[in-house]
């Protein structure tokens, strides 16, 4: 079971069937890593349907110039050591990452462009028991191999396993400690386990160690961000941006922890704007951007930017929630209980007060199950 902390649903990526890795001209070898996949096509699959930041890696013989996964453009960034399924050895590694909707058993898909135009389509699809079954029998087919067995620790984190995967994860980062990739991916298990510190040391180590390092930054503030940290995340934030301008999702992210931490709502709203031009595909700055309208007591506005996250991500359930208070200080309560039973139909918690509040105003509509929700 692939967790990570809260993540808002921005984006519904264009998952359409598996295919095998198409390719033309040059060879090139992709691989996911959160969520792990295998070499066979298939990946762990995750517990709920969240935003999800995939990251993964591509090695070619040619410059990788562009990577999609589901449609949304992703984050391109050098891998110093790593070595993906079937790759040569002699090729320089990519790593990507792009934040999308995803859903538990949903196949995710992944192009790769070189320099050259030309690419690779690979697919995925979610089973946890094949993945896990491959990743064992490579580990015992090739027992020395450290990538190896950090597929295999990386795999069981997502599937829970902690007794498995912490060790296995431990003696890698001991006996390799030049893997970035293992500490890394360690990282975000000790976080999914709990154990915020350690992860969080994890990921701090490599911001100090290896400056450059987009994915780890990232990683590192919004840990932070998700505890509470702002003061510590918001520079993290900017410091990845200074890496890499055109993150949307540090746009986004950094956007949201301004607006959560009682930050210039100037800056926030100039961050969401800049997320969405970086990728328009994106719903989650819309649903800030709404946010920031409706406490600024804008509720035409806010409307129209959640309605515009629901275009992109029919479920999410935040858009969805943030549009039903709209409606209800508009005075428009059948509306407001429509977009809540859509909500909690999706697996939204709704605020007990915030129904009791509408209930004053207007009853819920009645149709079978209705109590059921509410």
């Amino acid at each position: 079971m692939v967790t990570r902390p809260p993540l808002r649903p921005v984006a519904l990526a264009v998952l359409l069937v598996v295919l095998p890795q198409i390719a033309s001209g040059q060879a090139m070898f992709i691989e996911l890593l959160s969520p792990q996949s295998d070499d066979l096509g298939h990946y762990m699959p995750i517990s709920a349907a969240i935003a999800y930041p995939v990251m993964g890696v591509v090695a070619s013989e040619k410059p990788i110039t562009r990577v999609t996964v589901g449609g949304v453009e992703a984050l391109l960034f050098p891998v110093n050591k790593y070595q993906v399924f079937g790759a040569p050895t002699t090729f320089p590694v990519t790593g990507f990452r792009a934040r999308v909707f995803m859903e538990p058993y949903t196949p995710v898909r992944v192009t790769a462009e070189d320099e050259d135009g030309n690419y690779r389509d690979a697919a995925y699809l979610p089973d946890a028991a094949n993945t896990l079954q491959r990743m064992e029998f490579l580990r015992t087919f090739i027992p020395y191999d450290p990538y190896n067995q950090l597929r295999v620790a990386n795999a069981n984190a997502q599937a829970g396993n902690e007794n498995i995967a912490l060790p296995l994860f431990d003696a890698l980062v001991e006996n390799n400690p030049d893997i970035g990739m293992a500490r890394h991916l360690r990282a975000l298990a000790l976080l999914d386990f709990g154990q915020d510190d350690s992860g969080i040391a994890d990921l701090t180590w490599l911001a100090n160690n290896a400056p450059n390092a987009v994915a780890p930054r990232l990683d590192l503030a919004n840990a932070l961000h998700n505890l509470g940290y702002w003061e510590e995340a918001i520079p993290q934030y900017r410091a990845v941006l200074e890496l890499a301008p055109d993150s949307a999702e540090a746009h986004l992210l950094l956007g949201q922890a301004l607006r959560e931490s009682g930050g210039s709502l100037v800056e926030a709203s100039l961050q969401q704007e800049e997320a969405l031009q970086e990728e328009p595909e994106l719903g989650g700055p819309e649903y800030e951007l709404g946010v920031i309208h409706a406490s600024q007591g804008n509720y035409d506005m806010a409307m129209r930017r959640f309605r515009g996250a629901l275009q992109t991500n029919p479920r999410n359930t935040d858009a969805l929630v943030g549009l039903a208070m709209a409606y209800y200080q508009r005075g428009q309560y059948r509306r407001a209980w429509v977009a809540l039973d859509r909500a909690a139909r999706w697996g939204a918690q709704i605020d007990p007060g915030f129904i009791q509040a509408l209930q004053s105003r207007m009853k819920a509509p009645h149709r079978p199950g209705q109590a059921d929700i509410f």
